[in-house]
């Protein structure tokens, strides 16, 4: 497999979102307070044991289940559809390299079209979609057009968690999610297969901060896959250290009286990869073997970062 590396993206709600959201929320710790007085051998259940309890009593009949599992799906749609979903992929696909082939993946279908629609007037005929509803040889187009690299970017809505193998693919973003730690390692494990001279697959997960939204995109933390730390708000990516290591690195410029202006999309581009994590060594021979002047540069400037980092 490839090597590769997850970057976990925290979104923020808007003062309306977060207002509704906390409404919820206290609705929910209300309701959750009678509901274990009712029922108090369900206490002490684990959180997959309790909504399974939830779910069979609110098939049974009972109100005050079906109020309150009722309470957990509307909190759970509410940030599952927030527009900075659709904003953050979009934004985040516009810094990538016009290289990448990206695979993005989706819980509803209505989010997967709507951000298929976009990036479509932005990106025409490279973008394809891929779900459930579709027919079945519109689908099988899809696929081939992103097989065959006429596209190269494929938006998709649960139907390829399972049993699909593009080895070319190299950015995974993962828009919304569930709870489901194994399909969350299938749709991982659809960007790590070894292709030509794909070197790094990045998955990019992203969720919102503060809420029941799991806040990485793996239970357990794997030694040998770096995890990074974004956060998106209003068109921007930050990150915390990356940001702190690039405004030193600008400050020696200022100081040389150098215009920093040229290397401002490569700055902005290395804050969402991981390259300046690599060795000031490994950076070094990128830079001498780069394809392009652009490439060079870029790793020249995240070798700068790395021995600044270091």
């Amino acid at each position: 497999i490839n090597r590769v590396a997850i970057f976990n993206v925290g979104l923020r709600l808007d003062a309306k979102q977060a207002k509704k959201y906390e409404a919820l929320s206290t609705r929910i710790t209300r309701t959750v307070g009678v509901f274990y007085l009712q029922n108090p051998g369900l206490k002490n259940l684990g959180h997959h044991a309790f909504f399974s309890a939830l779910q069979e009593m609110a098939g049974g009949g009972d109100s005050l289940a079906q109020t309150l599992l009722n309470l957990f799906i509307v909190r759970k749609q509410l940030i599952n559809t927030v527009y900075q979903r659709i904003d953050g992929a979009f934004d985040l696909i516009t810094l990538l390299p016009s290289r990448s082939r990206i695979l993005i993946f989706t819980e509803r279908i209505d989010q997967s079209e709507e951000l298929y629609y976009r990036l479509k007037e932005e990106y025409p005929s490279q973008v394809v979609l891929y779900h459930s509803e579709l027919a079945s040889d519109e689908n099988t187009l899809a696929l081939r057009r992103y097989q065959d690299r006429e596209a190269r970017i494929m938006v998709s809505c649960k139907a390829l968690d399972e049993g699909l193998d593009i080895p070319s693919t190299d950015i995974g973003i993962i828009l919304s999610t569930t709870s489901e730690q194994r399909q969350r390692i299938q749709r991982l494990g659809r960007i790590l297969r070894k292709s030509g001279n794909k070197e790094l697959a990045t998955m990019y997960y992203f969720m919102v901060e503060h809420t029941i939204d799991d806040s990485n995109l793996l239970e357990e933390e794997i030694e040998s896959v770096p995890e990074f730390y974004l956060s998106y708000d209003q068109g921007a990516f930050t990150h915390a250290l990356y940001d702190e290591v690039a405004l030193l690195y600008l400050d020696q410029l200022r100081l040389k009286g150098i215009d920093s202006t040229p290397i401002m999309d490569l700055l902005e581009l290395g804050r969402i990869r991981p390259d300046w994590f690599r060795t000031p060594e490994e950076l070094q021979r990128k830079a001498d073997q780069a394809s392009t002047s652009f490439l060079a540069a870029y790793y020249s400037l995240m070798r700068s970062l790395a021995l600044l980092r270091s």
